[in-house]
């Protein structure tokens, strides 16, 4: 069987990685022809070795590797999906920049293997229309929900309503009292999960899991109200989905992303793998606590996808975040960064890119005013 073609973008990432062992390691339909970074380019003469069949390299740094191949570098990354048509775009990069490679593979008729979360929350409206401008184009979800979703909606007429499975973070368990004063070494410690910075931190602040509904209404048409959360300590279940019958239907699994990775690549097949081993064991659920995860009704109340809401929350989130990280605020802060840069903005109307582009970089700069205001207060506490 001849392979086909794919261009994996955020490949230094932790899903990146992934998807390069999943492609090396199992009888994968795909060949690797393309990788692009950001600016990391840590690992690339290994990443070359490993896969001959890499021919196009993108980066934003302009740094050659003696290799056979061509590079992209800076305003050019893009084309390289231009300049492999047959190409399908493995999108594991992280936060909005991943927008812009979502919109120009689809415009491209492209199968897209979407791990990028920001690309659907903040395009909502643009992939919506770029679909269907471009019916030969396929978004297929990563996320180990919405895979584990589309898995049981193979019977959609039977389901009423879906469940998405959270563990609540790294800070589940501590007292409320004590929540403002996490750390960022007890923030990144999740406790079923090895994930980005990025997407740890948002696991605890549970912002990720408010565009995990946002996505599960866009792929699979169910009105929010229909998409429930449940908190989930040991993420063994995926997903799950209420029958007409009111029987409950569950995906089960470790907490491995080879899974739904090696799923999409397979062609949305199941296949034997290296994968984590199984192990099932007593299964924990939990009430949900608004005052612990303030953000995440916050999000949905204000979600509007015709609009650049989700663009100022998602642009003031990784303001926060980077700044939490980076040990310049507290925790809490994260909060009042997002809320506050949000109130300070007037939402418009999305017709094109350069809309969400605009709200994205005004977002930023109020964040970056209200996080500076934060550091100002501390210091005359002092």
């Amino acid at each position: 069987m001849m392979k086909k073609d794919l261009i994996l973008f955020g490949y230094t990432g932790s899903i990146g990685k992934q998807t390069l062992e999943v492609l090396k390691s199992f009888d994968c339909p795909y060949k690797l022809l393309g990788v692009v970074s950001h600016s990391n380019t840590d690992g690339l003469k290994d990443v070359l070795k490993s896969f001959p069949t890499i021919k196009f390299v993108g980066t934003e740094i302009e740094k050659k590797i003696d290799f056979n191949v061509k590079y992209y570098f800076g305003q050019n990354l893009l084309n390289i999906i231009d300049d492999n048509p047959q190409a399908a775009i493995f999108n594991a990069v992280s936060g909005i920049a991943g927008l812009k490679i979502t919109l120009r593979a689809i415009e491209q008729d492209r199968i897209v293997f979407l791990a990028n979360k920001e690309s659907v929350v903040v395009g909502y409206s643009l992939l919506k229309e770029a679909l269907k401008k471009h019916p030969q184009s396929r978004l297929i979800p990563i996320d180990s929900e919405h895979s584990a979703l589309a898995k049981l909606l193979k019977n959609k007429d039977d389901v009423k309503k879906l469940y998405i499975t959270c563990s609540g973070g790294a800070l589940r368990d501590v007292p409320l009292s004590e929540i403002d004063k996490a750390t960022v070494k007890k923030v990144l410690n999740h406790p079923t999960w090895n994930m980005g910075k990025k997407i740890t931190v948002d696991c605890a602040t549970l912002v990720n899991k408010a565009y995990e509904v946002i996505e599960a209404n866009f792929f699979f048409n169910y009105p929010l109200n229909n998409i429930e959360v449940i908190m989930h300590d040991e993420s063994i279940i995926h997903a799950m989905t209420l029958m007409k019958d009111n029987s409950v239907v569950a995906e089960l699994a470790s907490s491995d992303m080879k899974i739904p990775i090696s799923y999409a690549l397979h062609d949305e097949e199941r296949v034997e793998g290296n994968y984590k081993e199984f192990e099932l064991c007593d299964l924990h659920f939990r009430q949900f606590d608004e005052r612990r995860y303030p953000l995440f009704n916050f999000i949905l109340n204000n979600f509007d996808e015709r609009s650049t809401a989700m663009a100022i929350i998602s642009s003031a989130d990784e303001v926060a975040i980077n700044s939490f990280i980076n040990g310049e605020i507290k925790y809490k802060d994260i909060y009042t960064i997002i809320v506050n840069t949000f109130k300070s903005m007037r939402q418009e109307m999305v017709s094109s890119i350069e809309d969400i582009v605009h709200a994205c970089s005004s977002a930023k700069e109020i964040a970056e005013e209200i996080k500076r205001e934060i550091e100002v207060n501390k210091k005359c506490k002092f």
